[in-house]
């Protein structure tokens, strides 16, 4: 052949430092692994690597991973090569995002010495609360070695009203007034999701298993509230001030919507 090419490629995974059953598979280490190479030969005699490229990763401690990457063309490194170990463990949250939606109107009142007056308030609100969270599985009291992810998302909406009223004489001299606050409903959609992968070695013998669990509900709360009053003078000699509340709790309920865990044997490794 004047000019020929030819390429080859591997992918695979495996456990290290793993003396078999009798060993702690906890103790060991997964890896996996890929690579690929392209060539090309002139006359049977001159050879050349056109792309060469390799990726390897490794768990090294319990919240650790080792990685290697490299990538050739025409013998070229395409970037510096990476051989670097990394903390593993995921973790985002509690996160939230929200948005309200006020609405208020003010009834003041000028009575020559007194000054009286109202306000209505109506808020809704929406929002998401969240969190993410991720890393290495070692359970050594049951020879278990994989990784997991764990998340939770709970949107949630709730609409509040108050209604104020309040007096004052002569510019603040004497004041008081009263709020009254209820929160008329509040629902919650809480979801809690686990996915997991698991090398284990029950009963000695060596396996792979995929592990996985959601919950989910619907929350309901309503009509609960609270009641605020206040009085007092202020006078240029001396000024006080007397506060007070009352609270109640309002109605509640959860309402089960899913419940699921599976533990699936995937494959025997041996």
């Amino acid at each position: 052949w004047l000019l020929r090419g030819g390429y080859d490629g591997h992918i695979g995974w495996g456990i290290r430092d793993y003396q078999g059953p009798q060993d702690n598979l906890c103790r060991a280490n997964l890896y996996a692994f890929s690579d690929f190479r392209a060539t090309a030969t002139l006359l049977n005699n001159w050879s050349w690597e056109l792309v060469y490229g390799r990726g390897m990763i490794e768990t090294v401690r319990d919240d650790e991973v080792h990685v290697e990457a490299s990538l050739r063309v025409l013998s070229n490194d395409i970037f510096q090569p990476v051989n670097q170990t990394f903390h593993a463990e995921l973790t985002t949250g509690p996160q939230s995002v929200g948005y309200n939606l006020p609405f208020s109107y003010d009834f003041p009142y000028d009575l020559v010495v007194i000054k009286v007056g109202a306000k209505l308030e109506f808020v809704g609100q929406l929002g998401l609360d969240y969190s993410l969270s991720g890393g290495i599985i070692r359970d050594c009291a049951h020879k278990d070695l994989g990784a997991g992810i764990d998340g939770a998302a709970k949107p949630w909406g709730r609409i509040d009203t108050s209604v104020t009223a309040y007096a004052s004489i002569l510019g603040g001299a004497l004041y008081g007034g009263v709020k009254g606050s209820v929160m008329l409903v509040r629902a919650e959609l809480p979801v809690d999701a686990h996915l997991g992968i698991h090398t284990v070695a029950p009963d000695n013998n060596l396996g792979l298993r995929l592990t996985a669990s959601c919950t989910a509900s619907t929350d309901i709360e309503a009509l609960s509230g609270r009641v605020d009053w206040w009085a007092g003078y202020d006078v240029w000699f001396s000024s006080h001030r007397w506060d007070g509340f009352w609270a109640w709790n309002g109605i509640s309920t959860r309402i089960p919507l899913v419940s699921a865990d599976y533990d699936v044997q995937l494959a025997a490794l041996q």
